[in-house]
């Protein structure tokens, strides 16, 4: 019996041993999953209060360990900026800087080129800073992480071309996105309508059965559901108009990508 309780007593022991151990070691094992950061896609940093850059796109290669991330300006001209760029990848808490090569392949657009991207990274940190006399400018940085990192089996090389059609499918893409989004929201909304319409149509053929107190609350109930429709009408036409616009946006830029693919052929 002695030695049943002394084997009880070791093996409580033990879990409770065990327990703590992974409890202060465990935040050392995990922590870097929970803070690794990430910078989403179409997020835009103000280099100074006039140039800002867009986050366009970010693939990585395990394959060429390369990475490849592409920003857009909004009416500036890149090439007449002078950008200070660093780029480093973190890995079991410790840096790395990663060698960039810096393309701009129209005025708008900038490519950074990433090599030497180690297989066991965890995080790429790219940061850049408008030179300036005028302001103070600040250091801006974007991130990607192993988790959430767009992969690809090659990266390859891109001309000018490339490049530019490859920003223009972005852009599309994003433009479809929304009119699918907005369609979506009418699809709901004349649903909704539909749903108000019936409402009505019974409590107008319930009214006959009403006391006048009952009427006139019944009317109110009715003048709600008709105004909820008319705001419903008025979204569902905005969103028609924005969908057209898009759509028409659209058809450019599948044009634009035409006649940039027609020029490569030559």
């Amino acid at each position: 019996m002695s030695k049943i309780k002394s084997t009880i007593y070791w093996t409580i022991l033990a879990i409770i041993v065990l327990g703590y151990t992974f409890f202060f070691t465990s935040k050392f094992l995990f922590h870097e999953e929970k803070s690794l950061l990430y910078t989403d896609l179409q997020t835009e940093q103000l280099l100074s209060n006039e140039v800002s850059l867009t986050l366009q796109k970010w693939i990585y290669s395990p394959n060429e360990r390369a990475m490849m991330v592409m920003f857009s300006a909004k009416n500036d001209s890149l090439q007449n900026l002078d950008l200070n760029w660093s780029t480093a990848e973190r890995h079991n808490n410790t840096m790395l800087n990663l060698e960039t090569e810096i393309i701009y392949p129209f005025e708008n657009i900038v490519v950074v080129n990433i090599a030497g991207v180690p297989e066991d990274f965890e995080e790429v940190s790219l940061s850049l800073q408008l030179d300036s006399e005028d302001v103070a400018n600040p250091v801006v940085q974007f991130y990607t992480n192993k988790n959430s990192v767009e992969v690809v089996e090659k990266i390859g090389t891109y001309t000018d071309i490339d490049y530019r059609i490859e920003y223009l499918n972005i852009q599309k893409s994003d433009k479809e996105k929304a009119v699918k989004e907005l369609s979506d929201e009418n699809q709901t909304l004349l649903a909704d309508n539909e749903t108000y319409r019936k409402a009505m149509e019974s409590m107008i053929e319930n009214q006959k059965f009403e006391t006048i107190a009952e009427i006139e609350e019944t009317d109110s109930k009715i003048k709600a559901y008709q105004q909820q429709i008319d705001s419903n009408e008025n979204i569902i036409n905005k969103n028609r108009y924005k969908i057209s616009a898009l759509q028409s946006e659209i058809a450019d830029i599948e044009t634009a990508i035409r006649k940039l693919r027609e020029r490569e052929e030559k």
